[in-house]
């Protein structure tokens, strides 16, 4: 029963979290122009790797002049923002994880400096990475 409950809760926050995704991407998908969706796609699918507004405009064949402005005109977020920002997402999922190392998640979310990766994690969510797996497994328990 108990694990019934923490599946159907689990499913109600997937429903939310994609539909306010879906709100999101027809907000950006009627507003922002092609080019600078494809460079937010690219990113999402490459936030791993060393990135850079140099490496990631080379990437796209722009100046990174250019694809800075354009990428803040339309987004509103400079263009490492949103590449900290989706790095960020991706490392909450993973905390999620016991069994990964928190040093191992910031590897894997692209930061070479585990470091770097903690303090950029308690500007945007508030809390440590530690602190975050922590309540993350405690509304699990309580949702029992």
């Amino acid at each position: 029963m108990a694990t019934w409950r923490c599946h159907y809760a689990l499913n109600l926050l997937l429903m939310e979290v994609t539909d306010e995704s879906f709100q999101i991407n027809r907000f950006l998908d009627s507003t922002v122009p092609i080019h600078v969706l494809d460079v937010m796609e690219w990113i999402r699918t490459h936030y791993d790797q060393p990135l850079s507004v140099a490496s990631i405009a080379e990437q796209f064949g722009y100046h990174p002049t250019y694809l800075t402005n354009i990428f803040k005109k339309y987004t509103g977020y400079p263009i490492l923002t949103y590449v900290n920002r989706t790095r960020i997402a991706v490392a909450k999922n993973l905390l999620t994880n016991r069994t990964l190392s928190i040093y191992r998640i910031a590897d894997m979310c692209g930061f070479s400096d585990e470091k770097y990766f903690m303090k950029l994690f308690k500007r945007y969510e508030g809390i440590t990475p530690t602190q975050y797996r922590k309540a993350f497994h405690q509304k699990k328990v309580n949702l029992t």
